[in-house]
């Protein structure tokens, strides 16, 4: 491919802006995914990301989505400390989980539910439908529905823009090194998912990896236009002098 034709400079840069659009706009994502209740665009807590990955559903979504309809934070610790005890049903959960349940969740997950944005079809109506939110982390359904999505996803991301780094007029070690950097964070990054559900170990490492991935994917997209609009200019007007 000839890189220092216009119109192909043009396509490729077309492609190298909407990626790193679209890296920023992944990188708000999460901000706004994983921070508190608040203005702006906060740095992601991290024990929002612990519960998301690490611990069960329902304490994720009362430390997160549905944090606002928490009455009380030791709510949280009540149901927390009950599931990691084994949510067995006996007195704990009827006496004291599901009066919590009953108050914060009900109005909206119940199957007579008719509240604007209720969500009838995830009930918390007894035990059964407790305990279907109580496994750690993602269920395995969801966990190799995302991770294959993703991998197909950002694989394509990545492709293009590994192989573009191949063809500059970079040091070897540093071609090597961002290409190899590139494709071990998303694989690091997809095999924590599942490692997540064992150990909070596995958190910080998909912390570590998805950061590696949004920076690598934005240096690269920077790396490539510079060397497209700058790199190739020079070297055109070498080769028009030397002619």
């Amino acid at each position: 491919m000839n890189l220092s034709n216009c119109a192909t400079k043009l396509a490729i840069s077309g492609y190298l802006v909407s990626v790193l659009l679209a890296t920023f706009a992944a990188a708000a994502l999460i901000c706004l995914q994983f921070s508190g209740p608040s203005a702006g665009l906060p740095i992601p807590k991290l024990e929002h990301l612990i519960a998301h990955y690490h611990q069960s559903q329902l304490v994720a979504s009362l430390k997160g989505s549905m944090y606002p309809y928490v009455a009380d934070d030791d709510d949280i610790v009540i149901i927390e400390n009950w599931i990691n005890a084994g949510a067995a049903d006996n007195d704990v959960f009827s006496q004291q989980v599901m009066p919590i349940l009953e108050y914060d969740c009900q109005s909206c997950h119940s199957p007579n539910s008719t509240k604007t944005g209720a969500a009838p079809k995830l009930p918390l109506s007894n035990y059964a439908d407790v305990t279907a939110f109580t496994t750690a982390g993602y269920s395995w359904h969801r966990l190799a529905k995302s991770a294959h999505i993703h991998l197909f996803g950002i694989a394509l991301v990545i492709l293009p823009l590994t192989l573009l780094v191949a063809q500059l007029k970079l040091h070897a070690k540093v071609k090597y090194s961002l290409i190899a950097l590139a494709w071990s964070a998303l694989w690091l990054d997809i095999v924590s998912w599942w490692l997540s559900k064992y150990s909070v170990i596995f958190v910080y490492s998909i912390i570590v990896a998805g950061t590696i991935e949004l920076t690598l994917v934005s240096l690269m997209c920077f790396i490539c236009l510079y060397s497209l609009w700058f790199c190739a200019n020079k070297q055109d007007d070498n080769q028009t002098r030397s002619c």
